[in-house]
């Protein structure tokens, strides 16, 4: 009777990581021209200040005071512009791994996106504030903080939570898994940190001319993976823990 019961308070597994990346994977493939497109738009600011960097090197214009202002002030509005188009565009994304509907148009994903932007941009401000302060503190709470609150975008978009609600039902969901959560994350990280060396060696070996160019598409393809694969990736971490939770 006792080996029933502690049997049945055991917790219920998650899907292993293999199975985690293969689904994300396949994900991107059957989807990749709609979230191509979707991500394109949210780095187009981003896109166009690179642009603007390689022609200024290849043209090798020599700048004077005023026109070096401008660039300055170019540069910082397309800064801020691709903050807010970057966090626009990843809530269309959002948007669309949680709809899994291929019928959504990119603009309606992205005019879906602006009507909730303001309440997103609030969960996501209360999330880099806790994480930053548990990270000033003693470093430990940020990291614990930031498995707890990994998946507040879905909660907001799933059971429609606000602020610290969206926050507080993510920890909720999260605990008694943390560790899976986290190791799950930190396979991800790990491999992104290894696509990134690979990347700056890559850049390490190009010629002088062309440098400003590999970096520039090099870059580009890396947000783009990044991007993709990690938010198709927490959606499955977070539909995996409401089956777990819900057994």
């Amino acid at each position: 009777m006792s080996h029933t019961s502690s049997t049945e308070l055991s917790p219920i597994p998650m899907e292993n990581i293999f199975d985690l990346c293969r689904r994300t994977f396949i994900f991107i493939k059957n989807n990749f021209k709609k979230i191509f497109l979707i991500i394109l738009i949210a780095l187009i600011p981003q896109l166009i200040r690179n642009a603007i960097r390689l022609i200024i090197f290849y043209a090798n214009i020599t700048m004077s005071d005023s026109m070096a202002a401008f660039f300055f002030w170019l540069f910082a509005f397309l800064m801020l512009l691709s903050i807010i188009n970057y966090l626009w565009g990843l809530l269309a994304l959002f948007i669309f791994i949680w709809e899994d509907n291929p019928d959504l148009s990119v603009q309606e994903l992205y005019n879906r996106a602006f009507k909730k932007f303001i309440s997103y941009a609030w969960i996501i401000i209360l999330r880099t504030l806790i994480i930053a302060a548990g990270i000033i503190l003693f470093v430990i709470p940020g990291i614990i903080w930031a498995i707890y609150y990994s998946l507040s975008i879905y909660i907001f978009l799933d059971k429609n939570k606000t602020g610290y609600a969206a926050l507080k039902e993510n920890k909720q969901l999260v605990k008694g898994y943390w560790w899976p959560v986290f190791f799950r994350n930190l396979i991800l990280a790990i491999i992104f940190i290894i696509i990134g060396q690979l990347i700056l060696l890559i850049k390490s070996i190009s010629a002088d001319n062309i440098y400003p160019l590999i970096n520039f598409l090099l870059e580009t393809i890396f947000y783009f993976f990044v991007l993709a694969f990690s938010s198709v990736y927490s959606f499955f971490i977070y539909e995996d823990l409401k089956r777990v939770k819900t057994r």
